[in-house]
């Protein structure tokens, strides 16, 4: 596990799309997104940015995440993120997330296509 990437590090404080802020616990730098966990109101929160998605202000449940949305780094810079629920167990494993986007990427190919998979429809 690192503590930095080239954006943030274990230690910075960001804002999510909400407003709250939270202070990085750590990092995990994946092939396709970067993991955080994050004290988010006493509570630890996992949060996967994806560099290559548009940051938006919040999205719940979008293409089998709980939320799609953004962060806001100290420098002023916007990243998209997205999470699983707090329960979810494959929280705060790079691996599942990598793997859950994947699915997000084929289902949004689909949706272009016309074709929609029923478990991967935005509410």
């Amino acid at each position: 596990m690192s503590e930095r990437t080239s954006v943030i590090k274990v230690g910075d404080t960001h804002h999510n799309s909400l407003g709250e802020e939270g202070t990085v616990l750590s990092v995990v730098q994946g092939k396709i997104g970067t993991l955080l966990c994050v004290d988010l109101i006493r509570n630890n929160a996992w949060t996967f940015l994806i560099p290559e998605l548009e940051p938006i202000d919040r999205i719940y449940n979008w293409y089998g995440w709980r939320a799609r949305g953004r962060i806001l780094l100290p420098n002023g810079s916007k990243i998209a993120a997205v999470s699983f629920d707090y329960w979810d167990k494959r929280k705060g494993i790079i691996e599942e997330h990598e793997a859950e986007w994947l699915k997000t990427i084929e289902a949004m190919r689909q949706e272009e296509m016309g074709c929609v998979p029923t478990e991967h429809r935005v509410d």
